[in-house]
């Protein structure tokens, strides 16, 4: 089913799992089978390839989709700066339609490395007083001072897609020595 995931110049290639025959109903089962009762109202989608997935987790979870834009949005929104990624980059990201008060969200992106954009995005949920559920990707590369600073709430949990032994199980335990090439 996965023979489509590899990593491209040190990057994970989503896109290629993404076009699998099987590959996008797979990653969103993933994706969301930890939260299907946790009763979420939004799904919140960092741009680009949050986007492809945050989508169709929305869809199976029957929630609203929120995206996370990495630039304007038309209209008022709300902005935060992430810290610097993985390239050194900051990112204004920007937010329309935030979950209010009380609302169970669910942050889903395809991969994480420093978590910054994500930090952000929790950041933008938690003003807003939303709770956030968790943080669900498909390649969890986060360090662990980082996972523990996303997650404050106690029913938070950051999932690795296909947790409990399969492919992505503890970042990239899939590769030899467990290190992404």
């Amino acid at each position: 089913m996965l023979a489509g995931f590899r990593w491209v110049d040190g990057h994970a290639d989503v896109w290629a799992l993404l076009a699998e025959g099987r590959g996008p109903a797979a990653v969103v089962r993933g994706l969301t089978a930890s939260w299907a009762d946790a009763g979420t109202t939004h799904v919140v989608g960092l741009e680009a390839r949050g986007f492809a997935v945050g989508g169709p987790a929305a869809v199976v979870l029957g929630a609203g989709f929120v995206p996370v834009r990495k630039g304007l949005l038309p209209g008022r929104s709300l902005a935060t700066t992430s810290a610097e990624d993985h390239r050194g980059v900051r990112h204004e990201l920007h937010v329309q339609a935030v979950p209010g008060p009380g609302d169970p969200v669910l942050l889903v992106d395809d991969w994480a490395e420093r978590g910054s954009q994500a930090e952000a995005t929790a950041e933008l949920v938690r003003r807003q007083g939303a709770e956030l559920l968790g943080l669900a990707l498909v390649v969890d590369e986060l360090p662990d001072a980082v996972r523990a600073a996303l997650l404050q709430e106690p029913a938070a949990s950051v999932r690795r897609w296909g947790a409990g032994g399969s492919f992505f199980s503890g970042g990239c335990a899939g590769w030899p020595g467990g290190r992404r090439p």
